[in-house]
């Protein structure tokens, strides 16, 4: 019988070990189907390439857990620090809305980038230029803007770029799980469409015991 790897691929694993499972224990089924060529080595062999399956099956998934999980704090700490950058840059604006230089020294003359790294590229070109600029710094010292603000948004800026890279780093790994775990159910569905064929023929009087390979 033909199988496909479709809805739950953890219930497609479960009836593949079940199948080769009861193809072993069930003294019936295996001496129906050692006949046709697959004796206990050659199901043996079936249950090695189950085993690697279902192993790619779980890294896939731990892998993606682990994704998830950078993700969640990638955008936890790049939320943080836009919400100090945002009240900061309101500040700014104001403060030197007549300075067309200090405006362009902070990045604040055009409107606040969406992607992440022009993003990321004006927040740090904001708190650079105001680290190193003391006139800058005084300015906005009016609106409570202190130099203790300036630099914990600086080590929130390298709080997002460490969990952007554990992110992307994490993201690649899932992506390459996925990619094996693909290639193993690949090869482990080949093998167990075969393995339903022969079973089929071979319990054709057999219904009942047919079914066994799926319970």
């Amino acid at each position: 019988m033909a199988t496909k790897v479709h809805g739950k691929e953890s219930e497609v694993l479960e009836k593949w070990r079940t199948s080769l499972e009861n193809a072993t224990i069930q003294s019936e089924v295996a001496a129906a189907m050692a006949e046709l060529g697959y004796t206990p080595e050659e199901i043996a062999k079936g249950k090695v390439i189950y085993i690697k399956t279902r192993t790619a099956y779980d890294v896939n998934r731990t892998e993606s857990d682990e994704a998830i999980a950078a993700n969640k704090i990638f955008v936890h700490e790049s939320e943080t620090l836009d919400t100090m950058y945002t009240s900061h840059r309101k500040k700014a604006k104001f403060v030197f809305r007549n300075d067309t230089s200090a405006a362009r020294e902070l990045d604040v003359h055009v409107a606040k980038p969406d992607a992440y790294l022009p993003w990321m590229e004006s927040v740090k070109k904001f708190y650079n230029n105001l680290s190193e600029n003391e006139a800058l710094c005084v300015g906005l010292a009016t609106f409570k803007v202190t130099a203790a603000d300036i630099a914990a948004a600086k080590l929130q800026i390298d709080k997002v770029e460490k969990a952007r890279a554990e992110y992307v780093r994490e993201l690649g790994e899932s992506k390459d799980a996925v990619t094996l775990k693909d290639a193993a159910f690949a090869e482990a569905e080949k093998w167990m469409r075969d393995f339903y064929t022969v079973a089929r023929i071979a319990l054709e009087d057999r219904p009942q015991l047919f079914a066994t390979l799926f319970k």
